[in-house]
């Protein structure tokens, strides 16, 4: 099920792989991690920060994939950026 907003058409739930094995935390330092995660969540569309308090437990849950799913996507990107991929 795709989830509104994201860009990949996908929701964590439909990730082929875990959210930890998209990236190698070794590679990246506390304050980097920090930094990517702290960028994502600005840059989250209002209709999801809405979602994240909203009272359903559906909607929350589908927000909170969408939110895992983009923080995923910015950590691998970091990591490949960094590995020169």
């Amino acid at each position: 099920m795709a989830v509104r907003g994201d860009p990949h058409g996908i929701s964590g739930r439909e990730l082929a792989i875990p959210v930890a094995a998209c990236f190698r935390p070794s590679m990246l330092s506390n304050g980097d991690l920090r930094l990517i995660v702290t960028t994502v969540l600005a840059r989250a569309p209002d209709w999801l920060k809405k979602e994240l308090v909203a009272k359903e437990e559906k909607t929350r849950r589908e927000a909170e994939e969408s939110l895992a799913t983009m923080i995923a996507a910015a950590l691998a990107s970091s990591n490949d950026n960094r590995s020169g991929a």
